[in-house]
């Protein structure tokens, strides 16, 4: 699912409304270096998982999602670099192709809490749930992101679990094309 291929290392970068903010480098050997530098959480907003869940109630049906214990918190979305006059997003994790033709997309989502949080339960948005199973810690969590497409391109229930420390990433990847507006 790789849009494109870098022939040397290009910037990531995290955008938080209208700024950008360089947080490593995707590398032309496929892999992606994540450095999440303190000095970016004070640049950036910072929302609490109360108001995750109200702003998700805008447009989803959040009755059955509970904010057990609420916290300060930043979610580093999607990244993205430049590569040939094309923006794109990243998607830490992995895309793995099963043996029913269905495809599993094991995502990371970065959030970062200023004290220990816990989000469960599930939201409903049209026909698509998503359910979140998160304690975190005080620092950066990733946090997994389970999701299946299936044969007929339709995407599966959404999961957010396993909240676990961590400070950088160097892994696999996909990127997608950003489209423009």
């Amino acid at each position: 699912m790789l849009a494109t291929k870098v022939d040397r290392a290009v910037p990531l970068y995290w955008r938080d409304g209208r700024q950008r903010f360089a947080i490593g480098h995707v590398n032309a050997n496929g892999t992606l270096d994540l450095q999440i530098d303190p000095a970016l959480r004070a640049r950036a907003r910072v929302g609490t998982l109360s108001d995750w869940k109200a702003s998700h109630a805008r447009n989803c049906d959040v009755q059955g999602l509970s904010v057990e214990q609420d916290a300060k918190i930043q979610y580093l979305g999607a990244p993205e670099y430049d590569a040939g006059g094309q923006r794109y997003f990243v998607r830490p994790g992995t895309v793995t192709k099963n043996a029913d033709d269905t495809t599993t997309l094991k995502f990371l989502m970065f959030v970062y809490a200023e004290s220990a949080g816990r989000l469960s339960g599930s939201e409903k948005c049209g026909t698509t749930v998503i359910t979140y199973d998160m304690t975190l810690q005080p620092g950066w969590n990733a946090v997994d992101e389970l999701q299946v497409l299936g044969t007929d391109g339709q995407f599966g229930p959404r999961m957010y679990t396993n909240a676990r420390l961590m400070q950088s990433y160097e892994g696999p990847w996909n990127s997608f094309e950003l489209q423009q507006p």
